[in-house]
């Protein structure tokens, strides 16, 4: 795919403006997308920065944000407020790819050497999951966006040979911890961080959950909201979450993949024996 095409993918996971509907037509897509479809799904749901999905904790910013910012002053650049905001990593892979077929032997393989470390360790590291569950809770014009740079991602990783070793974002993410009682504000943080559990549970998740278990819906943060919903029946939630585990896996193709389904593999089995332990001790009341 060409630097431009990356750029204008790029730029719809930005807030739309008057160039949105151009680009979107340009890229093929259903429709353009409106501000409330961008709002609900980028800011509400799925916001596209890269710490959220390799941050231990699931939050914004952190030890994630500052290893993406190192790449950009590793490459002589000012890293932007928003440097793990996937836009902006796009458009840097962009600026990385223009000029490579007229520049010097020695200018091209560096560049190509920080396309493909760019590409492994801060967008494929977490890109993956993260587009299947915008093809998932997005409208029309985001799904068809997110197969589109899915499958140029792919594209891209396939001609750059990119994947050998396991990014430091994942190398380095510990797996959730054994569930016990005494430990649960700490099991929640966890199960909130998608790197150390292989899913992504979104604020839609909390409140289709809440209607299926049959138990109220308080509003706040994912957090305040999941531990509200334990607090009023614990079994049903980790029942409801052990059945989400294992319908959002994927197949491990890859070595970035295989890590994602591993997780997601052990965060279910670690579900389950919770759930266990909650029915023996129902049944022993």
């Amino acid at each position: 795919m060409t630097p431009d095409a990356f750029r204008a993918l790029a730029v719809m996971c930005e807030p739309p403006d008057e160039s949105t509907a151009i680009i979107a037509d340009v890229l093929g897509l259903p429709s353009p997308p409106t501000p409330e479809e961008y709002t609900d799904l980028f800011v509400m749901q799925l916001s596209p920065y890269a710490s959220i999905y390799l941050g231990v904790e699931g939050m914004l910013g952190g030890e994630a944000r500052d290893r993406v910012a190192g790449f950009w002053r590793a490459l002589g650049i000012t890293p932007p407020s928003d440097a793990d905001h996937l836009a902006a990593l796009l458009g840097l892979y962009a600026t990385l790819s223009d000029g490579l077929d007229s520049e010097h032997a020695t200018t091209r393989a560096q560049r190509d050497h920080a396309r493909r470390a760019l590409l492994c360790e801060h967008v494929l590291s977490w890109a993956p999951p993260y587009l299947h569950r915008v093809r998932e809770v997005g409208p029309p014009a985001y799904q068809a966006w997110a197969r589109m740079l899915d499958s140029a991602l792919e594209t891209e990783r396939a001609d750059l040979d990119a994947i050998a070793d396991l990014p430091l974002h994942l190398r380095e993410a510990p797996e959730l911890p054994q569930i016990e009682a005494d430990t649960l504000d700490e099991t929640l943080v966890a199960i909130l961080s998608p790197v150390r559990v292989g899913f992504i549970l979104t604020k839609r998740d909390l409140t289709v959950m809440a209607r299926q278990i049959g138990v109220g819906l308080r509003q706040g943060e994912r957090k305040f909201i999941l531990r509200s919903l334990v607090d009023q029946d614990p079994l049903a939630v980790f029942q409801w979450l052990k059945g989400e585990v294992r319908r959002q896996r994927q197949p491990g193709s890859d070595t970035i993949r295989q890590f994602w389904h591993d997780r997601n593999q052990r965060t279910e089995q670690l579900l389950g024996e919770m759930c266990h332990a909650l029915e023996q001790a129902a049944s022993n009341v």
